[in-house]
């Protein structure tokens, strides 16, 4: 029999798709892992998705809850422009068999951005299961004591994320040092609408810096004690302050802040009818980073010769290094295992440097200075992007990995 994946609520979560709320507010929103619906439809016919029930006794509110998820899961896949016909509903978790898979996203299940969940009800609904759980700790550091105190009691057999923390990560490795579990890393998918069309003569004869300046931290006492200080992206935050100052000599900044837009404001809790209706018009119009959303990337990639996408603290890379080698840009990034862990070799297929804003200054102008190499680099990096990056190369080393 076929081994299957299986998905756990990805209608609820931001990464597969984009949420019927997020697509109300007309929020931007280009998900990391949209890729895996395609590629499991592709794969697989269906894609095979786990909803966890209502757990009332009441037999009544159990169904119309079932209907309820149903309805939702249908018409999340016509949001996302996808073939409802394609996406099979399952509510009982003890069908997925032994050999099959089931991928659970962390953040939102564990733990969230705002603070701790009581996640106990899903950890014993998870726990009903044959299969094998693949848990996906892109966004790990958010209240991680929480986090890892709700994971002790989940039987599950995978982590999965774009960098092996357990190597790359001292700040993972301290709170989930107990968790034996294999890691499977699979580099961002570069979407088919990033390419090489600028010949890179022609191109801008210094570095774009991109990223978001995510949520500061520093209320996150774990986070905050452990590193210092509240910024999760450090050079991003470096560049994008930076920039507002003055411009910077040999890097061009469209660095964002992740409210540049303001932040999403309360409708129903609004004290009085016509706030509400402010608040909404302000959700759906200017909340969130509708402007650097609104960027050709693609464009922008292939305008610059050099490209820059902060790492993140915690040992992540940035979705918009492997984009930009797509394009023919040369990737700047940390000498570190996140990235030789995928098969790029520094100073072949990007440049790689110690780290520190100064630094990467260096680092630029040196590399600006001998154009021959930076051309070397762009063929050999673009190259290996298109090779390896793209979604099918990406799905298949995702299940190579998979015992």
């Amino acid at each position: 029999m076929q081994k299957m994946i299986y998905l756990f609520n990805p209608h609820k979560e931001y990464w597969f798709g984009i949420t019927i709320k997020a697509w109300i507010y007309r929020k931007p929103w280009k998900p990391k892992y949209g890729h895996m619906i395609d590629q499991l439809i592709k794969n697989q016919g269906v894609v095979r998705v786990l909803c966890k029930p209502n757990e009332s006794n009441l037999i009544a509110k159990k169904y119309l809850y079932m209907l309820k998820e149903y309805l939702g899961v249908k018409l999340w896949a016509i949001v996302n422009r996808k073939n409802p016909l394609k996406f099979r509903c399952i509510f009982d978790s003890k069908l997925i068999k032994l050999d099959d898979f089931l991928i659970v996203v962390y953040i939102g299940n564990f733990s969230s951005f705002e603070g701790p969940i009581d996640s106990e009800k899903t950890v014993n609904f998870l726990n009903l299961i044959e299969g094998k759980i693949i848990l996906n700790v892109n966004h790990y550091p958010y209240n991680i004591e929480a986090g890892v105190r709700a994971l002790s009691k989940l039987k599950f057999h995978y982590f999965w994320a774009e960098s092996d923390f357990m190597k790359n990560s001292e700040f993972f490795n301290k709170y989930f040092c107990d968790f034996k579990k294999k890691f499977v890393v699979t580099p961002f998918v570069v979407r088919d609408n990033f390419f090489k069309k600028t010949n890179f003569s022609a191109r801008f004869h210094k570095a774009v810096a991109v990223g978001t300046v995510s949520l500061d931290m520093s209320n996150d006492v774990t986070f905050y004690k452990f590193f210092g200080h509240g910024v999760l992206q450090p050079l991003r935050k470096k560049i994008y302050e930076e920039s507002k100052k003055f411009p910077i000599k040999a890097i061009d900044s469209y660095v964002s802040d992740i409210n540049e837009g303001g932040e999403l404001r309360a409708v129903r809790g609004a004290p009085s009818f016509f706030a509400s209706v402010q608040n909404w018009f302000h959700n759906v119009f200017r909340a969130g980073q509708r402007k650097y959303h609104s960027l050709g990337m693609c464009e922008l990639f292939n305008s610059y010769k050099i490209h820059v996408v902060g790492e993140e603290i915690v040992g992540l890379p940035g979705i918009g290094f492997a984009e930009g080698m797509a394009c023919g840009s040369v990737f700047v990034g940390l000498d570190d295992e996140m990235y030789t862990d995928l098969g790029m070799i520094p100073n072949v297929h990007y440049i790689s440097y110690k780290g520190g804003y100064i630094n990467l200054q260096k680092v630029i102008d040196e590399a600006l200075a001998d154009g021959k190499n930076l051309s070397s680099i762009s063929e050999n990096g673009c190259k290996f992007a298109n090779e390896n990056f793209r979604a099918d190369a990406v799905f298949q080393k995702f299940l190579s990995q998979l015992n």
